[in-house]
C-alpha cells in the first residue's frame, strides 16, 4: 500500500494506524457500494466525502437544528444507511433518534 509518511515509531502504533486507515476504506468502499445497488451508479470516494463533509446542522434555536446541504448523493447516502437526510429542519428530539438509531445494528 501506498501512505503518506505515518509519524508513528513503534510497532504497535504503526500497525494501528494502518487499521484505522483499512477500516476507513473499507468502510467508504461499503458506502460506495450500497449507493452504487441503490442507483445503479457507484460514486468516488471522493464525491461521498465531499457529500458527507457538507452534512452539518447548525442550530436555529435551542430546539431546532437546519440542515442545509442536501444533494442525490446524501439522500441515497440516507437512505443506504437507513437515515431520512431529506428533511431540511429537525428538532433537537428528532436528531436525537437518528443518532440512536444510526448506533443500533441492523438486522
Amino acid at each position: 500500500m501506498d501512505a503518506r509518511p505515518v509519524y508513528v515509531s513503534t510497532e504497535a502504533h504503526i500497525r494501528s494506524h494502518f487499521l484505522v486507515c483499512f477500516l476507513a476504506l473499507l468502510v467508504m468502499r461499503l458506502m460506495q457500494a450500497d449507493v452504487g445497488r441503490a442507483t445503479g451508479s457507484r460514486p468516488s470516494a471522493g464525491a461521498v466525502q465531499e457529500a458527507l463533509s457538507g452534512v452539518v446542522g447548525h442550530r436555529l434555536d435551542g430546539n431546532h437544528w437546519i440542515f442545509d446541504y442536501r444533494t442525490d448523493l446524501t439522500d441515497a447516502l440516507g437512505e443506504a444507511a437507513g437515515i431520512d437526510l431529506t428533511r431540511r429542519v429537525a428538532s433537537k428530539g428528532r436528531v436525537r433518534e437518528i443518532m440512536a438509531s444510526v448506533r443500533k445494528p441492523r438486522s
